[in-house]
């Protein structure tokens, strides 16, 4: 297993560098990862915490987030690319979100986060969530 960590241009910690490599440790026997996890910290707004980008399979964490905040959306964005990975989630040519073969014509970046919570996928990753982090933080 492999973990790349990316920057935006001028961005640089060393120290969530080596937090996200630890945190993808600990869930690795947990769920199904691709041999190479790729991680990018940059900017996103005081108002977003991390996504997926489903096409290349790369994770986006908010460079802006402390230290101690940077767990529980990598382990949220963890649990997407499982799904992405072991082919529950995809995203067609056409844009469209694949969720186990059904297709779903939306744009998650106009939706209310209200909405886009009761998305299948993310329903999936709400559930898998709560019982990671319970594992995980009794170790």
């Amino acid at each position: 297993m492999q973990v790349k960590i990316f920057y935006a241009k001028g961005l640089y910690d060393r120290n969530k560098e080596s937090l996200a490599c630890k945190i993808v440790e600990q869930v690795r026997p947990h769920i199904t990862l691709p041999d190479i996890v790729e991680i990018e910290f940059q900017r996103m707004g005081p108002s977003m915490y991390g996504q997926t980008d489903v096409s290349r399979k790369r994770i986006t964490i908010n460079f802006d987030l402390e230290l101690n905040d940077i767990f529980i959306p990598l382990l949220h964005e963890l649990i997407h690319l499982e799904q992405i990975h072991t082919g529950k989630l995809a995203k067609s040519r056409e844009g469209k979100y694949v969720w186990e073969g059904q297709v779903y014509r939306v744009d998650p970046a106009r939706m209310l986060y209200k909405d886009y919570s009761k998305l299948p996928w993310e329903l999936d990753v709400a559930k898998k969530q709560q019982d990671l982090q319970g594992k995980l933080l009794k170790n």
